[in-house]
């Protein structure tokens, strides 16, 4: 049997078509494993009161519920994505947008239903725990009591992050679909079939999707 050749960092594909600069520095976070997002344990967690419009916390609800985890979680992914730069979500938006191509992602788009501030002002309440040092880190942005922030309150701060969180997050959803849509398609025209007319395709996909595992 012959032997696989074991991979190390001098075995680095060739970089002649890509800048070096921008080359090495993705190779280099691309090392580096993922920092888990901190968790909730109950004896050290803060409670925080969120008020907001019941539209914004149902639609906090149903973000958890699409990806299998809690409420709370589904805040405190949205929370601690705002505090590190909102930069994992935006790639990933991006990324999708980009493989779909400027003029198909901006036709996806289009159809995706946003939240603006306005809809997201509202006296709901819901006791949200976050995990120790998410209260003080907000704090620092906030532009109360020595803050260097542009928000007057916490509250105001939460309530952009989360609203933010919803809309990237219905884009990414949405353009990812197209591009698994878009990749199905395109495996049909290269099997030389006749590629399903619109009606077809969302019949498919309803009769999949109604398939249990």
């Amino acid at each position: 049997m012959q032997n696989t050749p074991s991979v190390n960092q001098d075995d680095e594909p060739p970089m002649t078509d890509l800048n070096p600069l921008l080359a090495n520095a993705a190779l280099t976070a691309a090392r580096y494993k993922s920092v888990p997002r901190p968790r909730c344990v109950s004896r050290t967690s803060d409670k925080f009161i969120v008020r907001a419009s019941a539209d914004l916390l149902f639609a906090m609800t149903e973000l958890g519920t699409l990806r299998g985890r809690s409420t709370n979680s589904e805040f405190i992914s949205a929370l601690t994505e705002s505090l590190s730069g909102r930069e994992t979500a935006t790639a990933a938006r991006n990324i999708y947008a980009k493989y779909l191509g400027e003029d198909l992602a901006a036709k996806v788009l289009l159809n995706v239903e946003r939240l603006d501030a306005a809809m997201c002002k509202g006296k709901e309440e819901i006791c949200i725990r976050l995990p120790e040092g998410v209260r003080s880190a907000v704090a620092e942005l906030v532009d109360n009591k020595g803050g260097k922030g542009t928000f007057p309150t916490m509250g105001a701060w939460i309530t952009d992050a989360l609203m933010w969180w919803i809309n990237v997050q219905r884009e990414s959803d949405a353009l990812l679909r197209a591009c698994i849509a878009r990749d199905a398609t395109l495996t049909v025209a290269s099997m030389g079939s006749p590629l399903p007319t619109q009606s077809e395709w969302y019949q498919a996909r309803s009769v999949n999707s109604g398939k249990t595992t």
